[in-house]
């Protein structure tokens, strides 16, 4: 009984330390992400330097037959920043959404590179 009273009372400072042992796992996907980030921006930008002043296929952005130009780009860059900053919202409420949204943006900056690529090869 002596040997449970000991310990337990040994045991309650410890209970009370609070250590993340999940936070360098944190950190990675945070760095991940931030990569993610990276990628995404790259592949629109050369999606956009590759449509320069070409015929744009996506309605959105100009109207069909219109050139990329001016407008398209600030379009373009406005839904950039503004699913980059509903990303950051959503991962200030659910730090768990870091790698899904890291995926998600490589898989987009990795198509709109492939985009770019098919751009650069025509005409």
């Amino acid at each position: 009984m002596k040997y449970i009273r000991l310990i337990l009372l040994s045991a309650c400072p410890l209970l009370g330390q609070s250590v993340d042992l999940a936070a360098p796992q944190k950190i990675e996907h945070q760095k991940f992400y931030q990569w993610s980030v990276a990628a995404l921006a790259a592949g629109n930008v050369a999606d956009a330097a590759s449509s320069w002043r070409r015929p744009e296929a996506n309605p959105v952005l100009a109207n069909p037959g219109a050139a990329f130009g001016t407008q398209s780009l600030l379009l373009k860059s406005g839904l950039l920043g503004t699913s980059l900053l509903l990303e950051r919202w959503a991962l200030r409420h659910n730090p768990r959404l870091y790698k899904p949204f890291a995926w998600m943006n490589f898989a987009v900056g990795g198509g709109l590179g492939a985009v770019a690529a098919r751009n650069a090869s025509l005409p």
